[in-house]
């Protein structure tokens, strides 16, 4: 409970500072604060209760998902590797970033 507590400060707090500042206007510093503090709050708040959820697995489904997710990335990082060599996409450099995104979602 008091690691939640701590979380949720911490995430509240954070918001509120980055919002105030990266503030661009002086005229909206408070509201833009408020709501990096609401929104920091609300992430936290996420945060818990992706944690309940988790727990209420068991460890064999979460260590199978969390393996057939690393073997996926590997596979799409092999397959991206493959695509490199390809003569079209060589001479175009900025296309690779987007296969590789494209592959590994």
């Amino acid at each position: 409970m008091i690691v939640r507590i701590i979380l949720i400060l911490a995430c509240s707090i954070s918001g509120f500072a980055i919002a105030y500042y990266t503030s661009l206007s002086d005229s909206y510093l408070i509201l833009e604060s408020m709501g990096g503090f609401i929104i920091g709050l609300l992430i936290a708040l996420l945060v818990i209760r992706i944690e309940k959820e988790i727990r209420k697995l068991s460890l064999k489904v979460i260590v199978g998902g969390v393996t057939g997710m690393i073997v996926g990335l590997l596979i799409a990082l092999i397959f991206g590797f493959g695509l490199n060599f390809v003569s079209k996409i060589r001479e175009n450099q900025q296309t690779v970033p987007w296969i590789y995104l494209l592959i590994t979602d």
